[in-house]
């Protein structure tokens, strides 16, 4: 836990000096964002949101018996569903009506400050379109006044579409427009593709803006536009029956006038819908009133004729009468059920040929027959108005038509059991009358046939007055008339301002866009750099220790801290030294080797000048360079490289021959001689290890460093490391891989070298670890 806190704290402090080392970009960046969100509000128009709510009320089960009557007694009486009325709402043949309400085929622009707004009511001009004659959609026609008595036009655009409007049809596309041209105030403007005439307000407060244009729309897009802008669903749970109409748009006036038109077409088709059922319904009770009257006009007729053929009064003794009232009763019954079976027959007529079922059956007794009237009703009037959204023959619409014709087949079923019911009904009251009548046989035929005569007219008396009155019923119905939905609230603007942009939202976003472009690119950047950036990369790369931090040597007079001992880089080697000091507190230990990942990371570099500190602290150092494949220190020291640790090795020279002193106090030096045939050999030589032995026994010398050939080329350093006492690994600042640490890594972790440590060579701002020139600059 106590190192996973540790790392927790170096990702920390790495992120935080990547990004302050960076702090310009933020300068940068942030103020730029900021500044792009400003224009953006400036110009981007304001969107505003208006809502309007109505109540869709499904009043067929409260609904009373004269209307179930004129509405098919119950088996047709429509079932609202909310789904359905969204699809309403939002059709295509409803926004048309809308914009056809509205005449919303001139939009009205102005130009202020290089900001276009669309106006809706207050305009300087107001644009009449001929609309018999052609005109081009969609592009702006600016309008400005040269004079009191004259106005320009000027267009400009590129494949303008010209429209027949009142046909909403395209006639032909210009590849290009160019118009400017100079009218009189009053004179209309006329071409073969453009025709209006303009007529200016005298108001002079209207002309302040820079420019005004106008577009003439196409009221088919303008529908097509406003059934994907408006938004209709139920509000809160499924039970809701009120659905909630929204919109937005920039102008939030001509946004109300548009929900508020929707309403109002949605209101007045239902009651059309409505209308229309109710004169359909009193029209098929007038044909029957006028069969029945005219049976009773028959039947007067045959009275009076009897009654005078016969001179009769027509009264009758008491056991015809009681006969005669049976008669009566068991022929009404008669007549209804034969009109019932007529009705069934009249119903399977129409759904056989599939023909529109109008009207209904009285008292409908079989449940199964009604309901399935009921799904009839509701499907067919599904398909109506899926009509107004889909096209014949999509997958939707074939679905539905197949089940409408599943329903169909088993109504026609279920009605045929119907007819054959009351079919059997009316044969057996045929009977029961044929019955009474044979009864009545023996009752003088004179009596007999006026008691006949009255009791049809009763019954025809009786089922006049019935039609009458529902005739009465259906008219009262149809003259109070009213959609059975209700608006909540009509449309209107949001009290909370616009919805869109919302400044403190844009702001937020543009100062996140502002600190995440620097921040990616340092990231990204760093992401895809393979190098060692600072202390910190060196930590969440290895586990091997830090010894200390180099600046970054951009002088040549400097390379050795002898020649500038009160530098940043010299007082960097002098903090390296006391750390080695602290390590060495055991003073058998004193050879210390020195080795890289690869060339120019500064190996010889840091070598030289820890040997040139250490031996300025009065320590007695011998530095020995024993990269005999490359060897630069005698370039540093300006000393000939004839003999060295080579000759030495070969025995062609003696110990004291290849040391040599320095201009540095307490400081030897052993260069590497001349380049051998096989460096490896001699540095695994028995002659080296004698070397080694003898100088960490012997007193001659404090420290020893080696400067050995870099790890990641050659092996050297694997058979040196056996002798050193302590090892120094140079990491230079963005030039060694990540992946050439992976084989130190390897021999620390598996403790095939624990005394190690890293110097961190060549960073350029020494600042970020505590040093600077400024910092270290003392006067004589």
């Amino acid at each position: 836990m106590k190192q996973q806190a540790q790392n927790d704290t170096v990702n920390l402090k790495f992120l935080f000096n990547k990004i302050a080392s960076r702090w310009y970009l933020f300068v940068v960046f942030v103020p730029l964002a900021l500044g792009g969100a400003y224009l953006y509000l400036r110009f981007t128009p304001k969107i505003f949101e208006v809502k309007a709510s109505i109540l869709i009320d499904d009043k067929s089960k409260d609904t009373p018996e004269q209307d179930r009557f004129i509405r098919g007694m119950g088996a047709f009486v429509p079932r609202t569903q909310l789904k359905d009325e969204v699809q309403l709402l939002t059709s295509y043949r409803y926004m048309k009506q809308v914009m056809d309400r509205l005449n919303m085929r001139v939009s009205y622009f102005s130009v202020e400050d290089y900001k276009t707004v669309e106006e809706y009511n207050d305009f300087p001009f107001r644009v009449k379109l001929d609309t018999t004659k052609a005109q081009m959609i969609n592009v702006p026609i600016y309008i400005e006044k040269v004079g009191k008595d004259l106005y320009k036009v000027q267009i400009t655009g590129k494949k303008v579409t010209v429209q027949d409007i009142q046909a909403d049809r395209s006639l032909d596309e210009i590849p290009e427009v160019k118009i400017q041209k100079v009218l009189k105030v009053g004179q209309s403007y006329t071409d073969k593709y453009l025709n209006f005439s303009i007529e200016f307000s005298r108001t002079p407060s209207l002309y302040d803006k820079d420019e005004y244009f106008f577009v003439i729309n196409s009221l088919g897009q303008l529908a097509a536009y406003y059934q994907s802008n408006i938004k209709v669903s139920p509000i809160d749970d499924k039970n809701s029956s009120v659905i909630e109409i929204s919109s937005r748009g920039p102008v939030i006036e001509k946004e109300e006038k548009v929900i508020n038109t929707l309403l109002d077409v949605y209101l007045d088709n239902e009651i059309r819908k409505k209308d229309t059922e109710g004169k359909r319904t009193i029209a098929f009770i007038d044909n029957e009133l006028g069969t029945v009257k005219d049976s009773i006009k028959k039947t007067d007729y045959n009275i009076t004729n009897e009654r005078n053929r016969t001179n009769t009064a027509g009264t009758t003794s008491e056991e015809v009468n009681a006969l005669n009232n049976q008669l009566q009763g068991f022929s009404a019954q008669l007549q209804e059920a034969q009109i019932k079976a007529d009705g069934y027959e009249a119903l399977l007529r129409d759904l056989r040929n599939n023909r529109e079922v109008v009207g209904g059956v009285s008292g409908v007794d079989d449940g199964a027959v009604s309901n399935l009237l009921t799904q009839y009703s509701t499907l067919m009037q599904e398909r109506a108005r899926l009509a107004t959204v889909v096209t014949e023959g999509s997958v939707r619409m074939q679905q539905l038509d197949a089940k409408i014709q599943s329903v169909r087949d088993a109504l026609v079923d279920g009605l045929s059991n119907a007819r054959n019911v009351a079919r059997i009904r009316v044969s057996s009251l045929m009977q029961r009358v044929g019955s009474i009548q044979a009864r009545l046989g023996t009752i003088p035929q004179t009596e007999i046939k006026l008691l006949s005569i009255n009791r049809g007219k009763e019954v025809q008396d009786e089922l006049y007055k019935y039609l009458l009155q529902k005739k009465a019923d259906a008219g009262m119905a149809l003259a109070t008339n009213i959609a059975n939905k209700e608006v909540i609230d009509r449309a209107r603007g949001d009290i909370n301002g616009p919805v869109a942009p919302k400044g403190s939202v844009i702001y937020l976003l543009a100062g996140i866009i502002g600190m995440a472009i620097p921040l990616g690119f340092i990231f990204v950047k760093d992401a895809f750099s393979d190098r060692i950036s600072g202390q910190t990369d060196i930590q969440l790369n290895t586990n091997i220790p830090t010894l200390g931090v180099i600046g970054y040597n951009n002088k040549a007079n400097t390379y050795l801290v002898a020649n500038s001992s009160k530098s940043a880089i010299a007082e960097s080697f002098r903090s390296v030294r006391v750390n080695l000091q602290y390590l060495f507190l055991d003073t058998s230990k004193k050879i210390i080797g020195v080795t890289s990942s690869q060339q120019a990371e500064g190996k010889t570099f840091c070598a030289t000048n820890l040997a040139v500190v250490i031996a300025q602290s009065g320590k007695k150092t011998l530095l020995i360079d024993c990269d005999l494949r490359k060897p630069r220190v005698h370039t540093r020291f300006n000393v000939d490289n004839e003999k060295g640790l080579a000759t030495y090795l070969t025995g062609m020279h003696d110990w004291e021959e290849v040391v040599s002193s320095t201009d540095t106090d307490n400081l030897s030096l052993v260069t590497s001689g001349p380049i051998p045939v096989s460096p490896l050999n001699l540095i695994g030589s028995p002659r080296m290890k004698a070397l080694i032995d003898r100088l960490k026994k012997g007193d001659e010398y404090d420290y020893v460093i080696i400067d050995t050939a870099p790890l990641g080329l050659v092996s050297d350093f694997l058979i040196l490391m056996n002798y050193t006492d302590f090892n120094v690994y140079i990491v230079r600042h963005k030039v060694t891989e990540r992946e050439a640490l992976n084989k130190i890594n390897e021999l620390y972790d598996t403790e095939k070298v624990k005394d190690i440590a890293i110097i961190i060579n060549g960073v350029k701002s020494m600042s970020a670890y505590g040093y600077s020139d400024k910092a270290y600059k003392y006067s004589d």
